[in-house]
């Protein structure tokens, strides 16, 4: 083993303890943010998104480094992320349910989804004309 191969398994088993720590806190934070049903699906959606990624990283079989644990975590962010925004949006829209009448569980569901695919191409609309016209003042 070289010197840098030795100081990297130190560094990697503590990166891996560290993705597995911020799981148990995005899942603690989950359960208390949301009722419980709501909550089981939000860490099933984000469980779901790691393992994904982990399992199809490991049946190729590329070494496990710090950056692959950064890689990891980046894409653990934009799921709790978006697990976040749609399930704040479902919960927001069937509380009206309620009162109303409007709408079934399943409807409000899917406009909540909607929603928040409107809102994200949206956003990615606005950052892509931001982009551009940074682009623009730099040539």
């Amino acid at each position: 083993m070289t010197g840098v191969q030795t100081c990297a398994l130190p560094i990697s088993k503590k990166a891996l303890q560290g993705l597995i720590a911020f799981l148990i806190i995005i899942m603690i934070y989950l359960a208390l943010t949301f009722e419980p049903k709501m909550a089981i699906a939000a860490i099933v959606a984000v469980i779901h998104d790691v393992l994904i990624t982990v399992g199809i990283y490991a049946l190729v079989g590329f070494e496990v480094t710090p950056s692959t644990v950064i890689g990891f975590l980046t894409i653990l962010g934009y799921s709790l992320y978006d697990t976040v925004v749609v399930f704040d949006k479902v919960r927001e829209n069937t509380r009206a349910i309620t009162g109303t009448g409007r709408y079934t569980y399943s409807q409000a569901t899917n406009l909540a989804v909607n929603q928040t695919i409107v809102r994200s191409m949206i956003s990615l609309k606005s950052w892509k004309n931001s982009t551009s016209k940074s682009q623009k003042c730099a040539a």
